[in-house]
């Protein structure tokens, strides 16, 4: 690693992942394939930089013996975040479909997959262009509300990269670092030894 420190890479992922989601925010039914594209692409790049980052984390801070029960706990909180993430995400865009297409699609026809949906869509409203536009921009406005649950959390773990400890992974200096926490420890066991006899 050309840097040796994890942090700017959670900072930057953190700032990608913000980036991202505000840009998805802004997304339209007319939207072209670039942008869903390339919005994407930077929202998962902040992802997959402060996801893998955390990995290193736990093995740079904690002492060798901690370090498995560390690996388990991050991949415990990523699971269980994943899963409460997703569950938040359907709840907002079940809520707010619900709201936006009330009184012209029962709400039945509404959650049984996305192709079921424009089948229901075309049967209710038939071939008005201008009220399946706007039907289009109703779901598309339920879709961008998810998109600010996702904006807010990730704007949250920009803090959070902030508080966590800058140590480098470069094996130099992990030793010295390490040799100087030994002599520390070795130091404070002397002055205890005296301070009992």
């Amino acid at each position: 690693m050309l840097i040796g420190y994890y942090s700017v890479f959670l900072l930057l992922g953190a700032l990608l992942m913000s980036l991202g989601a505000g840009l998805l925010m802004t997304l339209k039914t007319d939207s072209g394939l670039r942008l869903w594209l390339g919005y994407q692409v930077i929202f998962a790049a902040g992802v997959g930089m402060s996801l893998e980052q955390c990995n290193l984390v736990v093995q740079a801070v904690l002492p060798d013996k901690k370090i498995p029960a560390g690996v388990s706990l991050i991949i415990f909180t990523r699971t269980l975040a994943g899963s409460i993430g997703s569950a938040i995400g359907q709840n907002v865009y079940q809520d707010n479909l619900t709201k936006q297409l009330a009184g012209i699609i029962p709400t039945s026809d509404l959650f049984s997959g996305a192709t079921n949906l424009v089948k229901s869509i075309q049967r209710y409203i038939g071939d008005d262009p201008v009220l399946f536009q706007e039907v289009l921009g109703r779901i598309n406005y339920s879709l961008m509300r998810v998109f600010t649950v996702a904006l807010i959390l990730a704007c949250l773990t920009f803090p959070a990269s902030l508080m966590i400890e800058w140590k480098s992974v470069k094996k130099e200096k992990r030793k010295n670092e390490d040799a100087k926490e030994k002599v520390g420890r070795m130091t404070k066991e002397k002055q205890d030894v005296r301070e009992n006899a």
